[in-house]
């Protein structure tokens, strides 16, 4: 699941480190029994990896169209809607900025 984001992440400049990936994947391990897989990776993906994404550009709204198409809103719900929400912010902003609580 990890893979094709990353591909996207650091296309436009923004690759995750090993040690990033590496705790995503122990967080994942660990969470296994507690909640459900897409659960997991979608509060990994909201609370790891959008807190590092910014900008105000054309290149970070594609960038933020080609996250959506990774990480679709029936599995991923927070996820999806803070993207969403910081695709149509008007300050281009990051997910500090986006309105709403996820």
């Amino acid at each position: 699941m990890l893979e094709p984001i990353q591909r996207v992440l650091a296309q436009y400049g923004y690759p995750l480190s090993p040690r990033l990936v590496q705790g995503i994947i122990r967080y994942l391990a660990n969470a296994q029994g507690l909640v459900e897989l897409d659960e997991a990776i979608d509060r990994q993906l909201f609370q790891r990896i959008l807190p590092r994404i910014k900008g105000h550009d054309e290149n970070f709204y594609n960038l933020l169209q080609e996250l959506l198409q990774h990480v679709p809103e029936e599995r991923f719900p927070k996820t999806h809607r803070r993207l969403q929400q910081m695709a149509d912010s008007e300050y281009g902003a990051d997910f500090f900025h986006a309105v709403g609580n996820g």
